[in-house]
């Protein structure tokens, strides 16, 4: 049965709050590349809610390193065109943080 895990955090804890979630996850992982897809509908900047933050992706593939395996961050958003993708990332804080 899938599982639905809701807590309170902020950025200060949000490292150890993932880590906790994923750890038994990521070990039945077989595959040696994580493919995390943010949400980079447009290039915003992250006060602006419209991606997802670049704190919280960089959170995650850090953990994902951290037990061995390799991580790809990749979106298309096809709102402002396809192609769009660097933009988007240099736009929203992305790139800065994961590029």
């Amino acid at each position: 049965m899938p599982k639905v895990i809701i807590l309170e955090t902020d950025y200060k804890n949000l490292s150890q709050n993932i880590s906790n979630i994923l750890s038994n996850f990521l070990q039945k992982i077989k595959a040696d590349t994580i493919l995390l897809k943010p949400n980079l509908l447009a290039g915003a900047p992250p006060e602006r809610a419209i991606c997802t933050h670049p704190e919280f992706v960089k959170t995650i593939a850090e953990i994902v390193e951290g037990v061995g395996k390799r991580v790809e961050v990749s979106d298309n958003p096809g709102v402002s065109g396809y192609g769009s993708s660097l933009k988007a990332a240099r736009d929203s804080g992305m790139y800065d943080l994961i590029g």
